[in-house]
């Protein structure tokens, strides 16, 4: 019977097993430990392909340490949000105990989810991006600036835009504050009175531009109507 090659190189580890002359035996997985005295040993077994190389964890957080403080997660949490992991960012800032990053990071990865239902699957379509824009109106509400807040309510506005929900849409404008936006959207979208109506309210926060252009339609319409009459 052939020693195991696992009493020269170290105990307690997973083997495999491989033919040699027709004879069997065990060689060991490469340890992790690249200290270790028969470091040559393994190196010789890697180089020849007769071990396997342990697989490289997939989760962001697994190597994160359990005693970490809730600044750190916190620190984490951006980290990952702002690297698109949306699922990891949600537990780091829920370990933080960070209840309005944790609805951020939930809100974009709502918005990640429904750009991947299909407009042609027009209930799913719809009511993901419904669902992601209330998620972002519930940030706003939540919000810590007045930048979060109008970030998270032109965002909502997006989502509202990708299924057409105009009235939501000028509405989530007007709440960030982008009075050009909503009015520009109005315009677009052959909603006449209402991006009149916010001309004559929020004239001074709309630039100029936008404000003669939809000035002179609305008087040739008053004046095609009154034609018309």
């Amino acid at each position: 019977m052939w020693p195991l090659l696992e009493q020269s190189i170290g105990s307690g580890l997973s083997t495999i097993p491989i033919a040699v002359s027709q004879s069997w035996f065990v060689l060991p997985m490469l340890l992790r430990d690249r200290q270790s005295d028969n470091y040559g040993i393994k190196r010789f077994l890697l180089d020849r392909k007769l071990v396997v190389e342990p697989a490289a964890t997939c989760n962001p957080l697994e190597s994160f340490a359990n005693e970490s403080t809730s600044g750190e997660w916190s620190e984490e949490g951006n980290r990952l949000l702002n690297h698109k992991e949306y699922e990891e960012a949600i537990m780091a800032f829920d370990n933080a105990g960070d209840v309005y990053m944790a609805a951020v990071a939930a809100a974009y990865q709502s918005r990640e989810a429904a750009r991947d239902v299909p407009a042609p699957e027009t209930r799913r379509h719809r009511e993901a991006f419904l669902s992601a824009a209330s998620s972002f109106e519930r940030c706003a509400e939540m919000s810590k600036s007045a930048e979060e807040e109008t970030t998270h309510y032109a965002t909502a506005a997006w989502c509202y835009t990708k299924i057409k929900y105009h009235q939501d849409v000028v509405r989530t404008f007007k709440l960030a504050n982008m009075f050009t936006d909503a009015a520009s959207y109005s315009f677009d979208n052959n909603l006449l009175d209402t991006a009149v109506s916010i001309i004559k309210k929020h004239e001074a926060e709309v630039d100029s531009q936008t404000t003669d252009c939809i000035k002179e339609v609305a008087r040739l319409s008053y004046l095609e109507s009154k034609e018309l009459e």
